[in-house]
C-alpha cells in the first residue's frame, strides 16, 4: 500500500525494540497505521507483529508488543491474578482479529485507552481489585457499551447489570421510562419468565402486567396462553 504525500513514512525506522516494516493504512480518525515487528525474546523463532498508529511510536508511549510490560509485571507477582488476566483479555478482544469475540469489540472500533494500553498498573491502580461479595460474581464492564475501555467509562459489574447493559437486549418503555425485562419484572413484582414470554407473544405492556395467570398454569410454567 503507498504511502500519501501527507502522511510521514516512517518505515524503516525502529522506535524500543519495534522495527516498522510497512504502511498499512488509516484508522477511522485518519491516523496513519504501520505495520511493526518486535524484537522481543519472547518472539525469536516468530517475531510478534503489531499494526499501531505513527503517533504512538513517535512519542514513545509504545515500544514494544507488550512484551516490556510482561517483563515488568513478574516483577509485581500479579501476572496470574484475575486483574491481569481480565487486562489481558480485554487487549486481546480488541487488537487481536483471530479472538472469536473480535468483531463485537475490535471489529466495531472499539478500543483500549492508551493509559491502560501498555500499563496494567494504571489499569489496576483506576479500576482497583475485582470485587468479591457473597460469592456473586463480577466482571469488567463499559458503561455505553459502544465506548472505549476506560476510566470514565468501565465499572466491576454484575452478570444482571451486564446483561442489562447489552447493545443488543430488547428494552420495554413504561411511564415514559425504558427498562430490560429482569429490571421491569422486579420492579413490578411479576415472575420474569411470565413477562418475557407475554412480550415476545406479542402483548402489550398494559395486558402482559393486569391478564392474571390461569390456574391450570400457576403450577406449571407460567407461560402466556392463547386466547
Amino acid at each position: 500500500m503507498n504511502v500519501s504525500k501527507r502522511i510521514k513514512n516512517i518505515s524503516g525506522k525502529k522506535f524500543g525494540r519495534l522495527s516498522v516494516i510497512r504502511f498499512y493504512g488509516q484508522d477511522k480518525h485518519l491516523n496513519a497505521l504501520f505495520v511493526c515487528l518486535c524484537d522481543c525474546s519472547i518472539g525469536e523463532e516468530n517475531r510478534p507483529e503489531i499494526i499501531l498508529p505513527s503517533y504512538r511510536l513517535v512519542t514513545g508511549s509504545t515500544k514494544s508488543c507488550g512484551c516490556l510490560f510482561l517483563e515488568s509485571i513478574k516483577k509485581h507477582g500479579m501476572s496470574k491474578s484475575k486483574e491481569y488476566i481480565i487486562w489481558t483479555g480485554m487487549k486481546f478482544r480488541c487488537y487481536n482479529k483471530k479472538c472469536k469475540e473480535y468483531h463485537n469489540y475490535g471489529g466495531r472500533g472499539i478500543k483500549v485507552c492508551e493509559r491502560w494500553l501498555e500499563s496494567f498498573q494504571n489499569f489496576y491502580e483506576d479500576m482497583g481489585r475485582k470485587p468479591t461479595v457473597d460469592g456473586i460474581k463480577y466482571s469488567l464492564d463499559r458503561i455505553d457499551c459502544n465506548g472505549d475501555y476506560c476510566k470514565e467509562n468501565c465499572r466491576w459489574a454484575t452478570c444482571e447489570q451486564q446483561n442489562n447493559n447489552q447493545r443488543d437486549i430488547l428494552k420495554i418503555e413504561y411511564k415514559g421510562k425504558f427498562y430490560s425485562i429482569s429490571q421491569l419484572a422486579r420492579l413490578l413484582n411479576i415472575n420474569r419468565t411470565t413477562l418475557s414470554n407475554r412480550i415476545h407473544s406479542g402483548w402489550d405492556i398494559d395486558r402482559c402486567i393486569n391478564e392474571p395467570i390461569h390456574q391450570e398454569f400457576s403450577h406449571k410454567r407460567q407461560t402466556p396462553y392463547n386466547d
